[in-house]
């Protein structure tokens, strides 16, 4: 395990941030008692241990070479199973088929899961619909004011700062958001950002954070293709006069914009946005 920490220790993808971290919580633990019966993690959580290499076990030997270091950590937890039998030992790797492996020789194999999101519907979006809304608060949405305080929208549960709505009554509807600075409900309407459409309220409300100064920091998630990069792009060319410098960071993939919804002329925009930072 020491020596798989430190075969991905150097690089800065997320797997060597981690296995630096981690690397760092042991020293943090270091001590005779981490090599000999283990130290504490927390209260109920048992304790981590650190393991040396040995000799493979023979029956494991007849089915994996002894050469790859996977096959290294499955002979401890082999050996481990095999020594206790009073007490279950449980194999947590992250590889599929190291698992499958585990498995084969009658080791329970688990997948690590405290990095799993359990409910995805649990995750704030940033945005709400809210309906039936009085047809008088959209209305009011839509005079000069365009705002309104959140008060008046009853007992609706508490509205995050900047957070995106979507007030409906019937077949009326009104876009909007809690401005944090005084605490209202402003209007939002779909803009052209840098010769870009949104598409949908999604994509409008991602556009209006973007815009917004008063937001410092914005973050999108979603599958690939529904325009994140394509929006942030055009956002950060219309703001350009604010900054003195835009910087874009991204994975070392090509951009790409085939699944995005766009009109031909918009594909060519595209690409010329990607072209103007790059």
């Amino acid at each position: 395990m020491l020596e798989e920490l430190d075969h991905f220790k150097k690089g800065n993808d997320a797997l060597n941030f981690h296995a630096r971290q981690f690397t760092h919580l042991l020293d943090d633990l270091s001590g005779d008692k981490l090599f000999n019966g283990g130290v504490p993690i927390t209260p109920g959580l048992g304790n981590i241990s650190v393991k040396m290499e040995e000799d493979f076990d023979p029956e494991l030997l007849r089915i994996f070479p002894e050469g790859k270091p996977d096959h290294r950590i499955l002979n401890i937890a082999f050996r481990l199973s095999k020594n206790n039998r009073k007490r279950q030992v449980i194999f947590v790797s992250k590889d599929v088929n190291l698992r499958m492996k585990a498995i084969s020789l009658g080791l329970v194999a688990e997948d690590y899961k405290n990095d799993h999101v359990k409910d995805l519907g649990a995750l704030y979006k940033g945005y709400r619909r809210i309906e039936p809304v009085p047809e008088s608060l959209i209305d009011h949405l839509f005079t000069e004011s365009s705002s309104l305080q959140s008060t008046e929208l009853g007992k609706e549960p508490d509205i995050q700062p900047n957070e995106f709505l979507v007030l409906r009554n019937g077949k009326r509807s009104a876009l909007g958001f809690l401005d944090a600075t005084d605490g209202t409900i402003r209007r939002i309407d779909k803009q052209i950002c840098y010769g870009i459409t949104p598409r949908n309220v999604e994509q409008t409300f991602a556009l209006a954070a973007l815009l917004n100064p008063n937001i410092e920091l914005v973050t999108i998630t979603g599958k690939a293709g529904i325009g994140k990069t394509l929006l942030a792009l055009a956002a950060a060319l219309h703001s350009r006069k604010k900054y003195r410098q835009i910087f874009m960071a991204r994975p070392v993939v090509p951009l790409s914009y085939a699944h995005i919804n766009l009109e031909k002329g918009e594909r060519s925009r595209l690409a010329d946005l990607a072209g103007t930072l790059l």
